[in-house]
């Protein structure tokens, strides 16, 4: 009697277990997809709607692991990969934005430096090099690439403003030599003067 009461005990715990197995598979097999789905965020930290997924994600597995746990090591096990995938969205995610702010920086410095060039320019600067420097500077800032939103706008208005300065002392540039021109043609007339008059004397 008390064999056949354990294999009824064995049978109904069976049909007891069997179902449950099968629950427990297919929900293990919905959190490896939760797994992959974070896997493949992780390669499009920079997406625009990325983190927004990433908490969708974490807000399933809550579902799932409150709606049917798992054994505990095979919950534990699937935990960490899947912490592991979200922690990388968030790694990558951060490394994308200092290297944006690093190129943000860079832009900044190589436009900073090109108004420095600009200011430099003096009177003592030849029309030839300013020239240059002008039409060198234009094309550099061009390409220079933007700078952190912060600063763009006052690095703009340095750049015109010192831009500005280098067009009005070109123009200066243009009149000193002019007026050079004309004080050396105005002491060679000197000379010739004074030369007729000492020919004149003879």
């Amino acid at each position: 009697a008390q064999d056949g009461l354990a294999r009824q005990l064995a049978a109904s715990v069976a049909r007891l277990e069997t179902p449950l197995n099968e629950a427990r598979r297919i929900e293990k097999l919905k959190r490896e997809k939760l797994i992959e789905r974070a896997v493949a965020l992780s390669a499009d930290a920079r997406g625009k709607d990325t983190i927004n997924k990433v908490r969708e994600l974490q807000a399933e597995w809550q579902q799932h692991a409150k709606g049917l746990p798992l054994a505990r090591n095979v919950e534990n096990a699937l935990w960490g990969q899947f912490k592991a995938a979200t922690d990388a969205v968030f790694k990558a995610r951060d490394a994308a934005h200092a290297a944006r702010d690093n190129e943000l920086k860079s832009h900044e410095a190589a436009r900073v430096a090109l108004i420095e060039r600009l200011a430099a320019l003096n009177t003592e600067t030849t029309t030839a090099e300013i020239k240059r420097t002008i039409a060198d500077v234009d094309n550099l800032w061009r390409k220079s690439g933007e700078a952190p939103r912060n600063v763009a706008a006052k690095l703009e208005a340095r750049f015109r403003s010192a831009r500005d300065a280098a067009q009005q002392l070109l123009a200066g540039s243009a009149q000193r030599a002019w007026g050079a021109t004309c004080d050396a043609l105005a002491s060679k007339l000197a000379l010739c003067a004074a030369a007729e008059a000492s020919a004149g004397e003879m």
